[in-house]
């Protein structure tokens, strides 16, 4: 049902019996032509006041989104997503596209995650506290156990980041392993470090050794 703006190549106005009036949409996706058609209730003034709010989509869509022509090296995150990696900066790209207005699709996440550990440390104390006062036993224990393992889910996503762009200076560490690569970032506008994540199935040997060598001795996990 959604229709990206820049697949419309442009929009019609039929006039219709009774005064009801359409607006067809001409879409072209990846050489396939469909045609929408919407119904519109309210004479021609609606299809103006229709025309005026497309256009300023089409224009702030068109300012936000910037066909990647940046220098760099790229280095995959998955399929479609890769950091370019130039002199100073990572640039994220998503179908080859960079966006000067993304946003950390994390960044919500974090604070949720930072949240949901307090809960669980605040539980865990009171626990641990209960448990002190009375005779604990064998339940106590596996509740403790089962708060303990819940901790996990926090810790892995308060620092877990995409962001849209960083300075490579700013590396702290690089974790490495088997599976994947962790750039540790110093980041002022977050307390904890970020950590980006590239799992090792997406790079070539070349982009590991790239990865690991960019600013600092590697750190092995």
């Amino acid at each position: 049902n959604c229709i990206p703006y820049k697949n419309i190549q442009k929009i019609e106005l039929e006039k219709g019996k009774l005064g009801f009036n359409y607006l067809k949409i001409y879409i072209d996706n990846n050489a396939i032509q469909s045609l929408k058609i919407l119904r519109l209730y309210d004479s021609e003034s609606t299809f103006e006041q229709a025309k005026k709010l497309l256009h300023s989509y089409i224009i702030e869509e068109e300012k936000n989104t910037t066909p990647t022509k940046i220098a760099g090296y790229a280095i995959p995150l998955s399929e479609t997503e890769n950091y370019l990696f130039n002199n100073e900066y990572a640039y994220y790209t998503q179908n080859n596209v960079y966006e000067i207005n993304k946003q950390d699709r994390y960044i919500y996440i974090r604070a949720i995650a930072i949240f949901v550990g307090l809960i669980l440390t605040a539980s865990v104390i009171a626990k641990i506290s209960l448990m002190v006062n009375s005779n604990p036993n064998y339940i106590d224990v596996v509740v403790l156990l089962f708060f303990a393992i819940l901790f996990l889910i926090p810790i892995k996503y308060s620092s877990k980041a995409v962001p849209n762009q960083f300075n490579i200076q700013s590396i702290q560490k690089i974790h490495t392993s088997t599976k994947k690569i962790v750039l540790v970032l110093k980041d002022s506008s977050w307390f904890l470090p970020l950590k980006i994540h590239f799992k090792t199935k997406y790079l070539t040997q070349e982009q590991i050794d790239f990865l690991k060598n960019i600013s600092i001795k590697p750190v092995k996990k």
